[in-house]
């Protein structure tokens, strides 16, 4: 499940990769306006339940209901995050190592991956 999260940004660093000086103009756009933020967060929410529903279709996970909602919001969030820290670094750091990082800090114990 966590790895296939991080490959659900491959998209995203496409994007950056092709055009970092767009892609900063866009986040610091959306940092600056509320009503873009906004957009953006309901965005993200919808992004979260597409792919707890995605998981939940693949994985047939049945058990705790909250550990594909709790793993999907973990991997947004560690986007979110290492999108704010690559934005404010200028852009100057790699997007996609910034993402690997992010998701090794909070990568479950694989027991916990396997939907124990």
């Amino acid at each position: 499940v966590w790895t296939a999260l991080r490959h659900s940004l491959t998209p995203f660093v496409e994007w950056v990769d092709e055009d970092h000086a767009r892609a900063l103009a866009f986040l610091a756009l959306i940092e600056k306006s509320p009503t873009l933020r906004f957009r953006y967060l309901d965005r993200v929410d919808r992004w979260q339940a597409g792919l707890v529903a995605a998981a939940r279709t693949r994985l047939a996970h049945s058990g705790n209901e909250l550990y594909l909602p709790v793993i999907v919001a973990a991997a947004t969030g560690a986007y979110r995050a290492a999108g704010k820290i690559w934005a404010q670094s200028g852009g100057g750091d790699s997007i996609s190592a910034l993402f690997d990082e992010a998701f090794a800090a909070l990568a479950p114990a694989p027991y916990l991956d396997r939907g124990r």
